[in-house]
């Protein structure tokens, strides 16, 4: 597993562990207005649940925007990688005594054998 993947699985985790704190907030907010109406907990106490709901809520969806990043990062070094295995693949067909290998790329440069613009 290569350190971009990790990061990806560990804001993944992390956004899963938000969006279930938030649900339960959510939940407890609910169940808070019942509460309230029985005299079982305090008008303090279910104004100040609002405010909980809505920074776990937040809270889910910035965690959620950093797995979509790092899942980003990943694509971006997957074809990173593709890229240089094409241009190591392409430099494999130099000859084996090591002559200088050239060729013209678009731009008109010479790439020769070590991949350098000349």
């Amino acid at each position: 597993m290569t350190t971009a993947e990790a990061s990806e699985r560990q804001a993944r985790a992390q956004a899963e562990a938000s969006q279930a704190v938030a649900t339960r907030a959510a939940g407890d907010f609910k169940r808070s207005r019942q509460l309230v109406k029985e005299g079982a907990i305090s008008q303090q106490e279910f104004e100040q649940r609002p405010g909980r709901c809505q920074g776990s809520g937040a809270k889910w969806k910035a965690d959620e925007q950093n797995a979509l990043e790092e899942a980003s990062k990943v694509e971006e070094a997957k074809a990173q990688l593709s890229a240089a295995k094409t241009v190591v693949e392409d430099g494999q067909g130099a000859d084996q005594t090591g002559a200088d290998r050239r060729q013209r790329c678009g731009t008109g440069f010479v790439l020769r054998q070590n991949l350098r613009a000349v």
